[in-house]
């Protein structure tokens, strides 16, 4: 679980975490933020969830600034893959507007920020009182999952995990029994976000944990992410973040 605190500066229009759900709770003032072309007004106690893979920047800020904290999620932080599809579509939603659940998020970020040795623990189990709260405020039902899509979301472990083998999608797609152009359409529906997206994605989000973690060599870290050269690296960085490998290793 990850925590992005911005309040002394405003987001970039471009900013973006990778992460699989981010849940975004406006702890002050407003702003117009536009996610996947939609244009959504957002004030304090707002609630707004993010995918991966969506497209957002904000347009404007209100007179009193505005103050954003975000929580990021791997998809592995829920036990049944329904309840990751459940909250991954409530981006659709946006934003969520349920007094109850900004009230959780408040009491879990000033207890998270004190460092404490029992944080995460204590974070665990507030969340998990939040998730059960949002799906009985959005009506989860279990029946309105497709069995075609959890079929296809969970190969998304195996795409994960061999994503340093530079997976292709020939191989994912015969795993499935299935031919490429299928594989893509049914990928593309469950997940929301295209294979190729999806992929380079997470290889980027390896790149930023070892850049930031370890002192592998950048040529190195390029291989470990499965990209066949440096200069794809580079310009796969550059598309996705706006910026270089070495300059995300000077700032660390």
């Amino acid at each position: 679980m990850r925590l992005h605190r911005d309040s002394s500066t405003l987001p970039s229009p471009n900013d973006r975490f990778y992460s699989d759900i981010k849940i975004c709770l406006v702890l002050g003032g407003s702003a117009k933020w536009e996610i996947e072309g939609r244009r959504f007004d957002v004030q304090k106690g707002d609630v707004v969830f993010l995918n991966i893979g969506q497209t957002r920047r904000f347009l404007s800020f209100g007179d009193t600034g505005f103050d954003l904290c975000v929580f990021s999620f791997p998809r592995n932080a829920f036990s049944e893959l329904q309840h990751y599809i459940f909250f991954r579509d409530c981006a659709k939603k946006n934003p969520l507007q349920h007094p109850a659940l900004s009230l959780i998020l408040n009491e879990i970020l000033p207890f998270w920020e004190s460092r404490s040795p029992l944080r995460y623990d204590w974070a665990t189990a507030k969340f998990t009182e939040f998730f059960i709260r949002a799906e009985q405020l959005e009506n989860f039902n279990f029946e309105s999952i497709s069995p075609k899509n959890l079929e296809i979301l969970n190969r998304m472990d195996q795409i994960d995990a061999d994503i340093a083998n530079g997976l292709s999608l020939s191989a994912i797609a015969k795993s499935a029994g299935l031919s490429e152009s299928a594989f893509s359409r049914r990928f593309a529906a469950a997940a929301g976000i295209s294979f190729k997206q999806y992929a380079m994605e997470k290889k980027i989000q390896r790149a930023l944990y070892l850049l930031n973690n370890t002192d592998l060599k950048i040529i190195d870290i390029a291989a470990e992410c499965g990209f066949q050269s440096i200069s794809g690296f580079y310009d796969t960085f550059r598309k996705l973040l706006g910026t270089t490998p070495n300059k995300i290793r000077s700032e660390r």
